[in-house]
Parts: structure tokens; C-alpha cells; sequence
């Protein structure tokens, strides 16, 4: 019940501050009509595009409540467009299918419901050849651009190279919008199946203006890490300069090391350098972007390409001043790995262990010990 009411008041706030004119046409948030509320998710599901995951938790409660509605309204009383945007855009396709097959023989835009039952359940194939005879032009421009995608995705799903055409058109066409960042991360994706790295950066380039906040831009940081990591080169790192400057500094540090941990367990430690050295070395980046931090990475990244004994060694006595607490935490990771790596394997006895000196290593027992020497101390003083 509470989380009803967070989700209304929510919405309340997003109405209030909202400027489509679909949703200045919604008075209340509990509308009974489909194609108000169909219009309203678009603009939500936009704002999920452009400004992050605080527009999900709206995007879901709409589309139940939507799927409310349909449920308790008869076939004839929709329309196919109103049940194939909805489909589109992330509803129930049960609910959809139940629709489509309730719908009249002769409701208008059969040609699009014909081809919606087969990508519901799934059949690809059957669906692309539907989708190849729809006639576009006659349904809406925000629907149309929901179909071409689709339709891209169906084909590129079956390897169909003609698919980039479809994506294309349906990322032009919605520009800013969920449309086209589905269809560029789609994108990305076959061009990096095949191996075109200068297009999976150029249109990551144009992603990165587009959709900064995007809660799906991990997804896209990760296609172009491993695309670097595939196809390493003076190229492609300029590339990654080019994104780094269009990016603020907290998406350029997770993104810069999202390539550095990839870099270290590819065996690439001059990868990972490089991609510590894009986090700059401005005030607001100067906690995270030390000389130390970047030395620490380096060291890291080395454990796979140089001798371990080595690497052990300057671990052990890399100077933890002015280390962040997490970089210390990775440090000490770091030095356990590199001492199982080079340590034999042995039947532990019972006699070999010191409880001692256990205790010596262990922090906790170490804060203990210097907190009872401490109260040792305060009692011998008062005695005295």
C-alpha cells in the first residue's frame, strides 16, 4: 500500500514538471483511457532514455495498469494499433496474444495483428516474413518506428545482414529516444560480430552524447571494452580518448575501469595502463586518479604478463599512504593472490599452525589487543 502511494506521488511530481503535450492531456493518473495512458508511457519510457532509472519504476506501473484496463475490456472495444504499441513497448504478451485473437476478422490493421501473434510466440522466421509485407506508412510514425525496430531485431536475431537497414531508420527516425538507443546498442552489437570496430565506435561516440544517463549504458561500455580488448590498437585508443572526453567524470572512471580489470585478465597490462591514464587529474578526479592508484593498476595488470615473484615482492612493499580504503582493499587482495600463485601446494598440519602469530596477521585481533593494552594501561595508572 505504501509503495502505491510513493508510485502515485511520484507520478504526481514527473505530471507536474512534464511538458509533452500527450501528457498535459492526462488529468488524472488513475485515466481509464488506453490511448492516454499509451501516450504518457512513451514520454516516461523516453525520459528512461535521457535521464536514467528513475523512470522505470514509473514505466512498470503504467504498463500494469494498462494491462489492467485491457483485461477488463472486450476485444472490440481496442484497437490493433492500441494493442501493438502496447505489445511494443514492454507489456504482457498474453495479454496481447488474448487480444489479438479476440479481435474482429475485420478490425482494421489485421495485416499488423498478423504479424504480432507469430513475433509473440516467438516464431522468427514466420514473423520476419510477416513484417516484410506490413505496409508502414499507414500506422502512426511512433508505432512505425517501434515495427522497423522490431522488425530489425527479429532479422538480426536470425543473422539477416539486411537488419542494420531496418535499426538505422528506426534510430533516425526517433531521434532522443528509447528507439534509438535500443537500436543503437543493437547496432554496436552486430558490428562488433563483425569485427567493423570503427563503426562500433562511431556509433558509441554518438551514443555517449545521446544518452549519458541511460540505465542501460553499462551494456554499451562493456560492448566497446571488449570490442578494445578484440581489436587493441592505436585507433581504437584514440577512439577511447574521443569518449572519454564526451563523458563526465563518473561514467569516465567506471568505464575506464570496467576496460582496466578487462585489460588484467586478458593479459593485457599495457591496456589496462592505458586505460587507467584516461581518468583525469582535475579536483574532482584527484582522490580517485592518484600517480599511486595508477602505479597500484600497473602492478595489478602485471601479475598475468610478468614473473609473479616479481610482482609479489613490489606488492608487498607498495606504500599504502595515500591509498583510498578501497584501493587498499584491492591491494590486499592482490598480495593474497600473488602469494597463492607463487606458494606450493602442501598438507596443512595441525603443528604448523602458531595461533600466535595468526593472531598477529589478523586486523581484528590486532585492533582487540591494542584496545586491552589500552584499558591495561588506564587501570595501572589509577592503581598507581
Amino acid at each position: 500500500m505504501m509503495r502505491r502511494f510513493f508510485t502515485l506521488w511520484a507520478m504526481g511530481v514527473w505530471f507536474v514538471f512534464a511538458t509533452s503535450a500527450a501528457v498535459a492531456k492526462v488529468d488524472r493518473i488513475d485515466s481509464e483511457d488506453p490511448t492516454e495512458l499509451l501516450a504518457v508511457l512513451a514520454q516516461v519510457q523516453d525520459d528512461v532514455a535521457q535521464n536514467g532509472a528513475a523512470a522505470i519504476e514509473l514505466q512498470t506501473f503504467l504498463l500494469e495498469r494498462i494491462e489492467g484496463i485491457f483485461q477488463d475490456r472486450s476485444a472490440t472495444d481496442l484497437s490493433v494499433l492500441m494493442v501493438t504499441e502496447y505489445a511494443l513497448s514492454g507489456g504482457n504478451p498474453s495479454t496481447a496474444l488474448r487480444l489479438f485473437r479476440l479481435m474482429p476478422d475485420g478490425a482494421p490493421h489485421q495485416d499488423v495483428a498478423l504479424a504480432m501473434r507469430p513475433y509473440l510466440r516467438g516464431r522468427s522466421e514466420t514473423a520476419r516474413d510477416r513484417f516484410e509485407k506490413l505496409d508502414m506508412k499507414s500506422v502512426p510514425v511512433r508505432l512505425r518506428a517501434l515495427l522497423i525496430l522490431a522488425q530489425g531485431m527479429l532479422k538480426s536475431a536470425l543473422d539477416d545482414p539486411t537488419s542494420i537497414r531496418e535499426l538505422r531508420q528506426a534510430k533516425m527516425m526517433m531521434p532522443g529516444t528509447l528507439v534509438e538507443e535500443a537500436a543503437s546498442r543493437r547496432l554496436v552489437e552486430i558490428y562488433a560480430q563483425q569485427g567493423e570496430t570503427d563503426k562500433v565506435m562511431r556509433v558509441a561516440a554518438q551514443y555517449w552524447q545521446r544518452f549519458p544517463r541511460s540505465p542501460y549504458r553499462k551494456q554499451m561500455e562493456k560492448l566497446v571494452a571488449d570490442q578494445m580488448i578484440i581489436d587493441d590498437s592505436e585507433e581504437t585508443r584514440q577512439w577511447a580518448k574521443r569518449l572519454a572526453g564526451l563523458s563526465n567524470f563518473e561514467r569516465l572512471a567506471a568505464f575506464a575501469a570496467q576496460l582496466a580489470r578487462a585489460s588484467i585478465f586478458a593479459g593485457n597490462s599495457d591496456l589496462a595502463d592505458f586505460a587507467t591514464s584516461l581518468i583525469p587529474t582535475s579536483k574532482e578526479a584527484e582522490r580517485l586518479a592518484t600517480t599511486k592508484r595508477s602505479r597500484l593498476m600497473r602492478e595489478i595488470s602485471r601479475l598475468t604478463s610478468e614473473d609473479v615473484k616479481d610482482v609479489a615482492k613490489r606488492l608487498e612493499s607498495f606504500d599504502t599512504n595515500g591509498l583510498l580504503a578501497s584501493d587498499r582493499r584491492l591491494l590486499q587482495a592482490s598480495r593474497g593472490i600473488a602469494r597463492a600463485i607463487k606458494a606450493p601446494l602442501r598438507k596443512v598440519d595441525a603443528s604448523d599452525v602458531d595461533p600466535e602469530a595468526e593472531s598477529e596477521a589478523d586486523p581484528f585481533m590486532q585492533r582487540m589487543r591494542e584496545k586491552l593494552e589500552a584499558v591495561e594501561d588506564t587501570l595501572s595508572k589509577e592503581s598507581s
